[in-house]
């Protein structure tokens, strides 16, 4: 289905917020900076309150196809909040952590983006693991906007007048706008007579500080302790002056008092909650020391945009590398900048002109330009963007689970993240309903169970598998609605409807077509052991096959003594042997062969009943290389019925300290899998192998299994020395066995070839 893309960035840029399943798997074109490419939406639903996830791909070549996530934010939503979230002083989180750490009874978060780049490398003062530049939550400043894209430090203010250098804060305030724009610093101390020093930094604390400065050091610093003189690369005899103060409430870019509590000058100080430290050193020192115990010392954490001058009161905030798009155009830090200007899995946060939109973007390997993220922010209608840390540290996150697959594969754990937090009530009624990829059409008799999401009435997402809604057909005639109100089955007519799903005050609905079909059952031969089994049917039209209950079939067994079918289509074993059971249904019918294999007793062993399958099961082997010395011992054993477990009984006269089995079921492909355990030279020792644990044993055609081959890893082997393997045994175990005749000889001398046919495919048994 074609998807024009004027309707998909419309729907992210005006933030509809009817959900519409045709929003799923579209494709068309996007337009950027005058060129055309092919765009897929992959998925798309409202993630919370005025938020909606959008996963897409950008072909910029056929050899570069891009994959974007995107959350698109309604900052006008009463229960939409931004947050800017970090761990602990100078540690990284991921983001399931943050996620357990934030979520709460009506402070849900939604998902966010990783933000600030961050120092990684031993020769920065001892400040690896911290954020570069500023940051801010709750209205506290973590670290002030520093001037680490610029190189040294300016004291006349940060940014320097060179745009061309601008880093991209993005800021929320006071009334839920985003900023993001370049600043200047201006944090200082008032003393004196309307005097003021420059604060530097802030929980910053280095081995080798300025010198003629003032620090200040917040209860963000946790358990670290500020420094002392004799912990600087250099000390030149400044020492230092800590001013210990009571901090009431913090606030940015207002003018904040404290009262001073304590006097230090020895250093390595600890900040408890509601506290402050201000150190000096040089003039700085000199500044402090004009505050004696019980003053009242003010000082101001303000943050000033470059473009507008503006002084806003920030609740939360984190800084991008470069300032790219400024007033809807981009700007040189997308080219003059090494970091920039190449192909960079990357993250992005942009706004509007108005401040009350928010984008938050991954752009996933093999990465995109920064001027290419912009292209896409523009489209969407930002007019500024944040470009920030990238590679590894690119993630988007909904929930608890990162969303793109990251260049680390796992997910990696950053300095600090930006999220979007819903404060609607908590609530399981559904007020919103959405058919996932619906059926377009189904075929007569067929069952169809829909995959649904769920809602509030404020938007918070309850489920992607949401089971609390009831189906209903228009017309009645289409078909039947189970008693759980959850499966749809298509009645035998060929007509069209739709399909309406309720659930507390939502409704969805989705057209739907009835078409003439056939009835098949799915497995052509099955292998029936001592546990029962519901025979697999399907209803098929054309390219759409769907499951078909059993029970709407009429079942015949060829020989009840063999196997007996009930009239749900459940066969159960009898005696050891071979049959044919045909189902009906109107003018259709199928036939099974079933093979019966029962066990009478708790364990087979197959030496009991065919000892040369297990005396030829022994090898001689020598080593040339002991690193990787292992011995290959082949099996090739069919497996008889439906074993929970296989033991399989090893001697060796090497220690052996771990075995492989190789397996392969009757209906794909061989697998393999470790199992440690260390034998004693030349005694015997037992593996056991769980059949639910290799592979699914609800798929009866997984029947029979055969064993392939075993691996047995040695343990300080000796070059050139013959070791000698031995399978003493294969021992199968069975939980619901029976008192049955006819044990396996068809394992040894099969009356004849029995064919298996699954998915296609011939099997030969």
């Amino acid at each position: 289905m074609k998807f024009n893309k004027v309707i998909f960035f419309i729907v992210l840029c005006l933030f509809q917020w009817t959900i519409s399943a045709t929003l799923w798997a579209q494709s068309g074109t996007i337009t950027l900076n005058g060129t055309d490419y092919p765009i897929d939406t992959i998925d798309h639903y409202q993630a919370g309150p005025g938020v909606f996830y959008t996963h897409f791909t950008i072909a910029y070549s056929p050899l570069r196809i891009c994959h974007f996530y995107m959350l698109s934010a309604d900052l006008t939503n009463p229960y939409n909040k931004v947050r800017e979230y970090q761990p602990i002083f100078k540690s990284q989180a991921t983001f399931a952590k943050a996620y357990q750490e934030i979520n709460a009874p009506g402070y849900r978060p939604i998902g966010g983006v990783n933000c600030n780049f961050w120092q990684v490398s031993a020769s920065t003062n001892d400040l690896s693991g911290m954020p570069q530049s500023a940051t801010a939550s709750g209205g506290r400043l973590n670290t002030e906007p520093s001037s680490w894209i610029l190189g040294e430090w300016h004291q006349e203010g940060v940014p320097s007048d060179d745009p061309a250098k601008d880093q991209g804060l993005v800021m929320i305030d006071d009334l839920g706008r985003c900023i993001i724009d370049s600043v200047y610093w201006q944090g200082y101390v008032f003393y004196g007579n309307n005097q003021r020093r420059k604060i530097r930094e802030v929980n910053r604390p280095r081995i080798n500080p300025n010198n003629n400065e003032i620090e200040l050091f917040t209860p963000f610093l946790g358990s670290f302790k500020t420094r002392k003189p004799s912990e600087f690369t250099t000390d030149n005899g400044y020492g230092v002056y800590n001013v210990i103060t009571k901090v009431e409430n913090w606030s940015i870019n207002d003018t904040l008092e404290a009262i001073v509590e304590r006097i230090d000058s020895v250093g390595g100080l600890t900040v408890g909650e509601g506290h402050a430290i201000f150190q000096g050193r040089g003039t700085g020192k000199e500044t402090l020391q004009t505050f004696q115990i019980g003053d009242t010392i003010r000082f101001c954490l303000g943050i000033k945009t470059r473009r507008d001058g503006l002084r806003p009161h920030i609740m939360e905030m984190c800084t991008g590398n470069a300032l790219v798009m400024e007033n809807g155009k981009l700007n040189q830090r997308n080219w003059n900048d090494a970091y920039n200007y190449k192909q960079y899995a990357r993250t992005g946060i942009a706004t509007n002109s108005a401040g009350d939109k928010l984008w938050l973007m991954a752009c996933q390997t093999p990465g995109v330009y920064t001027h290419e993220m912009c292209y896409i922010f523009q489209t969407v209608g930002a007019t500024e963007v944040a470009a920030c840390d990238g590679g590894g540290s690119a993630q988007c996150a909904i929930g608890d689970k990162v969303m793109n697959p990251t260049t680390e594969a796992t997910p990696r754990a950053v300095v600090n993240q930006l999220w979007l937090i819903s404060t609607a009530p908590d609530s399981q009624e559904a007020g919103q309903l959405q058919f996932i990829k619906p059926l377009a059409s189904i075929p007569a008799y067929a069952s169809y169970t829909p995959t649904l999401r769920a809602w509030s009435a404020e938007g918070l997402l309850l489920s992607h598998d949401y089971k609390g809604y009831t189906l209903s057909c228009e017309p009645a005639s289409l078909g039947t609605i189970s008693a759980d109100g959850l499966t749809f089955t298509a009645n035998p007519v060929t007509e069209s409807g739709k399909l309406i799903a309720t659930a507390g005050t939502g409704r969805t609905e989705t057209p739907i077509e009835i078409r003439n079909g056939e009835v098949h059952i799915v497995l052509d031969s099955v292998i029936l052991g001592n546990r029962d089994y519901k025979v697999d049917v399907q209803a098929i039209a054309g390219d759409l096959a769907l499951p078909l209950d059993a029970k709407a079939l009429t079942w015949l067994s060829m020989d009840e003594s063999r196997c007996t079918v009930n009239d749900e289509g459940i066969l159960h074993a009898m005696t050891n042997g071979r049959t044919q059971v045909v189902g009906s249904l109107a003018e259709f019918s199928d036939t099974l062969l079933v093979i019966t294999e029962m066990a009478d007793a708790p364990q087979l062993a197959l030496s009991s009943f065919h000892q040369s399958i297990i005396s030829s099961l022994s090898i001689d082997t020598a080593f040339s290389n002991t690193r990787t010395a292992a011995g290959v011992l082949p099996i090739n054993v069919r497996l008889w019925g439906n074993p929970d477990s296989i033991l399989i009984v090893v001697n060796s006269d090497a220690p052996v300290q771990a075995m492989e089995l190789t397996y392969r079921p009757n209906n794909g492909e061989s697998d393999a899998t470790n199992i440690s355990g260390k034998t004693t030279v030349n005694e015997d020792y037992t593996y056991t192998f769980a059949t639910d644990q290799l592979m699914n044993v609800a798929d009866q055609g997984i029947y029979p299994i055969l064993l392939e081959s075993a691996k047995f890893t040695l343990k300080d082997p000796k070059k050139s020395k013959s070791y000698h393997f031995t399978i003493k045994d294969i021992i199968l175990c069975y939980r619901d066995w029976a008192e049955v005749t006819a044990l396996p000889t068809q394992l040894a001398q099969p009356a004849k070839p029995v064919k298996l046919m699954v998915g296609g495919q011939v099997y030969i048994i």
